[in-house]
C-alpha cells in the first residue's frame, strides 16, 4: 500500500523548497513531473495516440477488409498497441488533474486565489513567481539560521537539533556558501557540542587538528549521537561507590574533613579508565609500567585499546606524557617507582585517594596490592553482599 505523502502547506516563501519538493516527489511517482515542472518556460503539451491507420499497411486500403490476411493481423497488433499507450495518455491525463486537486489541498487559504486558474503547470509556474526565494536571500537565510543553531538547543530536543544540524550542512553546501566548505561547518559543530560532551570534543578536535579530511560533517554527527548513546547507558550501569573508613579515618589515618586533608568535594574525581578502573592516568600499569605489581601482566585487549587512543588522540598523548613525566619525577626522589606511586596520593595536583576501595553496592574488592597497615586486616562492611579477604584459611565457608 503507498504511503501518503508528507502534508507540507505552502504559506510563505519559507516553505517553497520544502513543499515543491513534496509535489515533485508526487509528480514524479506518476511520471509527469516534466508535464507540470515550473521550471520549464512552456508547456510540455501530452500527445494523445492516432489510431492505426489500414493505408499505412497497403496502399489505397480504407479499411480492414481491404487487407489480406498479412496485413489483417498487422493493423490488429497496431490496435492493440494503440489501446495500450491510450490508457497510458489517459491516465497521465488524470494523473495532472489529481495534482493540480492535491497542489489546492496543500496551499494555505490565504493564498488559494493563485491556484484558481490554469492547469496544475500554469498554477506552479504563479507559485513559483511569487513564493521561490531568490538565490541570495536563500544564502542569507541559511546563514542566519547556521549561526543561530547552536543557541536552539534550548527549546528543541536534542535530537531534532542534530537533525536540524544535517538539513541546514545539506542546503548550505548545495549552494556553495563560503560558510560550508572546507572544515568550517565541523569546527562550528564542535564549538556547539564541547559543553555537552566535553570528551567528544577533545577527541575529535584533536583528530581534526591532525588531519581535515578524516571525517565528512554528517559523519561526525552520527559519531557525536552515538557517543551520547554511550554515555547514556554507562551512565545507567554506573553503581554508587562510596569509600570504607575506620573509626572515621581513612586509610591515611586523616579524618576526611580535618584540617589538612581534602574532602571529596574539594577534588577531582577520576572517571573509569579504559582498563576498568577509576583512577588518574598515573596511576594505571598499563601506560605506567614502573609501577606494576610483580606478577602482573596486562589484557591484550586493554593494552591495544590504550595503544590506539595514545596514537589516535593528541590531548591522550599529552597526559600520558605528563603523568609519566610525574612518576619518573617522584621517582628520582624516592627509594622506588613504588614509592613514587604511594606519593601520589598526597599530591594536590592528583588528588587523595585511598589504596584500598570498597563497593558496598554488590561487592567488596580490593585495587592495588599496598603497605597501607590493614591489608591483612578483613573488613566486614554490612552493606556489601559479598566479601574478599587475601587470606583463605579465615574463611569458614566459601
Amino acid at each position: 500500500m503507498a504511503s501518503e505523502p508528507r502534508q507540507v502547506i505552502l504559506a510563505s516563501s519559507d516553505d517553497w523548497d520544502e513543499w515543491i519538493q513534496v509535489i515533485k516527489t508526487v509528480a514524479e511517482a506518476k511520471d509527469i513531473w516534466e508535464y507540470v515542472d515550473p521550471n520549464r518556460e512552456a508547456l510540455l503539451e501530452m500527445t494523445e495516440p492516432q489510431e492505426p491507420d489500414p493505408s499505412k499497411i497497403k496502399t489505397n486500403a480504407t479499411s480492414i477488409a481491404d487487407l489480406d490476411e498479412l496485413g489483417r493481423e498487422i493493423y490488429q497488433y497496431q490496435w492493440r498497441k494503440y489501446e495500450r499507450d491510450q490508457e497510458f495518455h489517459n491516465s497521465k491525463v488524470r494523473a495532472v488533474q489529481d495534482l493540480k486537486s492535491f497542489i489546492q489541498q496543500t496551499v494555505s487559504q490565504d493564498n488559494l486565489h493563485y491556484t484558481y486558474n490554469g492547469n496544475a503547470h500554469d498554477i506552479l509556474v504563479a507559485l513559483k513567481k511569487r513564493f521561490a526565494p531568490t538565490t541570495r536571500y536563500r544564502e542569507l537565510e541559511i546563514i542566519r539560521k547556521w549561526k543561530a543553531h547552536p543557541r536552539s538547543l534550548r527549546q528543541s530536543n536534542i535530537d531534532n537539533w542534530l537533525t536540524t544540524w544535517d538539513l541546514l550542512y545539506d542546503k548550505g553546501k548545495a549552494l556553495n556558501i563560503p560558510d560550508f566548505q572546507d572544515n568550517r561547518p565541523m569546527t562550528d559543530f564542535m564549538l556547539a557540542v564541547k559543553s555537552l560532551i566535553p570528551g567528544f570534543y577533545s577527541h575529535w578536535f584533536g583528530r581534526l587538528q591532525d588531519d581535515l579530511t578524516c571525517i565528512g560533517f554528517h559523519d561526525l554527527v552520527q559519531k557525536f549521537r552515538e557517543w551520547r548513546q554511550a554515555e547514556i547507558s554507562d551512565s545507567h550501569n554506573q553503581h554508587d561507590i562510596s569509600f570504607v573508613t575506620l573509626k572515621g579515618r581513612s586509610p591515611e589515618g586523616k579524618q576526611p574533613n580535618q584540617p589538612g586533608s581534602r574532602s571529596s568535594n574539594q577534588l577531582r574525581e577520576p572517571r573509569t579508565c579504559i582498563c576498568g578502573i577509576q583512577h588518574h592516568f598515573s596511576k594505571c600499569p598499563y601506560i605506567i609500567e614502573s609501577i606494576r605489581p610483580n606478577g602482573w601482566s596486562p589484557d591484550p585487549k586493554i593494552d591495544e585499546k590504550w595503544k590506539n587512543l595514545i596514537q589516535s588522540n593528541w590531548m591522550i598523548r599529552k597526559a600520558v606524557k605528563k603523568a609519566r613525566q610525574y612518576i619518573e619525577q617522584k621517582a628520582s626522589n624516592s627509594e622506588s617507582p613504588k614509592e613514587a606511586f604511594q606519593s601520589l596520593n598526597q599530591d594536590s595536583s592528583y588528588g587523595v585517594y585511598p589504596d584500598i576501595t570498597f563497593a558496598t553496592t554488590k561487592a567488596s574488592y580490593s585495587t592495588w596490592d599496598s603497605p597501607y597497615p590493614l591489608r591483612d586486616s578483613f573488613i566486614l562492611d554490612s552493606a556489601s553482599n559479598i566479601h574478599i579477604c587475601n587470606v583463605q584459611d579465615r574463611f569458614k565457608d566459601f
